[in-house]
């Protein structure tokens, strides 16, 4: 479930969006809906079925047909309670596992042999890189003054924002002549960051955002 609606209204301007987000109060509700989902996709033909990083989706795959076609979206591992840990059952039916680049698709290949998975399913991982869209201007840059450093993710641990902390607090002990902005949902953070950092907070408004970025 998404911590947020900021992208929400995209997905709605595009297609047909069911929110069960509230109805999974119980273990019982949640094993209805689940029942409920399935045999509205068993039911389909040419089903293409596409999901990341949700426990409801890998829950959901046991009751599909065979011929559903199922598509993961792993970006990059989490830690042990991790989606890559809790859909190792369901490897043998992903059609595609997509992954971000070499480093996770090593990751998975490592988390395959220490769980005696077998080597085939690697064939399955294809890799999408990231991107966002560069300016089509390239702005002056000072650098005779504080080097700005942008960190924008959402807070999520395969982001790693721990270690972006971590990075922070080493250049205020070090005095280092850096200033750091973050950008994503640590609204928890304001407060509790050091003086070199400033936490902007989340950005839906994409030509505020390009400004960052420039």
């Amino acid at each position: 479930v998404s911590p947020n609606n900021g992208f929400k209204q995209d997905f709605v301007s595009n297609s047909n969006v069911v929110d069960i987000s509230d109805w999974r109060t119980t273990k019982k509700s949640a094993s209805i809906i689940l029942q409920n989902v399935a045999r509205a996709i068993n039911n389909e033909p040419d089903i293409i079925l596409f999901g990341c990083n949700s426990q409801f989706y890998y829950d959901l795959i046991p009751l599909l047909n065979t011929d559903v076609k199922i598509i993961d979206l792993i970006h990059a591992f989490s830690g042990p309670k991790g989606s890559e840990y809790y859909s190792l059952p369901c490897v043998h039916r992903f059609y595609k596992r997509i992954v971000l680049g070499e480093k996770t698709k090593n990751d998975f290949k490592k988390l395959y042999e220490e769980n005696e998975t077998p080597s085939k399913f690697l064939e399955n991982l294809t890799i999408i890189p990231n991107k966002v869209d560069a300016p089509k201007t390239i702005p002056f840059k000072n650098y005779s003054g504080k080097l700005n450093i942008l960190f924008v993710a959402r807070n999520s641990d395969e982001k790693r924002p721990g270690l972006v902390l971590r990075v922070t607090e080493l250049a205020s002990d070090l005095k280092l002549p850096v200033n750091f902005l973050i950008i994503g949902d640590f609204e928890s953070l304001k407060g509790k960051v050091r003086q070199n950092v400033t936490v902007i907070g989340e950005v839906t408004d994409r030509e505020l955002l390009k400004s960052y970025y420039l």
